[in-house]
C-alpha cells in the first residue's frame, strides 16, 4: 500500500475545527477546568491554528488516503507558538492520535 495525501476542503476543515474544539475542550474539562473556561480557552487555541476558518502559516491538514482513496486518517503538521513544528496523525478507526514534536 502506498499512501498518498490531499488537502481538506474548506467544508472538511470546519468538520475538522469543530470536532477538535470539542474534544480539546472535553480534556479540559476532564482534567479539572470549569466547563465554560475549558471551551473558551480551547476555542481560542483552535482558531488560533485556523482563523477564518483556514490554516494558519505554517498548518497543514491532509487526509491520508489507502490505494482505493479510501481515508485511513488525518496527519496535521503545524507550529507551536514558539514555532517549533510537530506532526500528528488521527486514525479514522480508532480516533486515537499520535503527535510528534520535531
Amino acid at each position: 500500500m502506498a499512501p498518498s495525501l490531499r488537502p481538506l476542503t474548506e467544508q472538511e476543515i470546519a468538520v475538522y475545527v469543530e470536532g477538535a474544539i470539542d474534544h480539546y475542550s472535553q480534556e479540559r474539562a476532564t482534567a479539572g477546568e470549569p466547563r465554560d473556561v475549558a471551551l473558551r480557552v480551547a476555542k481560542e487555541q483552535i482558531h488560533g491554528f485556523f482563523p477564518g476558518g483556514r490554516p494558519a502559516d505554517g498548518q497543514y491538514i491532509l487526509r491520508v488516503l489507502d490505494d482505493d482513496e479510501l481515508e485511513v486518517g488525518i496527519l496535521r503538521r503545524g507550529l507551536l507558538r514558539d514555532d517549533r513544528p510537530f506532526f500528528g496523525f488521527r486514525t479514522l478507526k480508532s480516533r486515537s492520535c499520535i503527535a510528534v514534536e520535531v
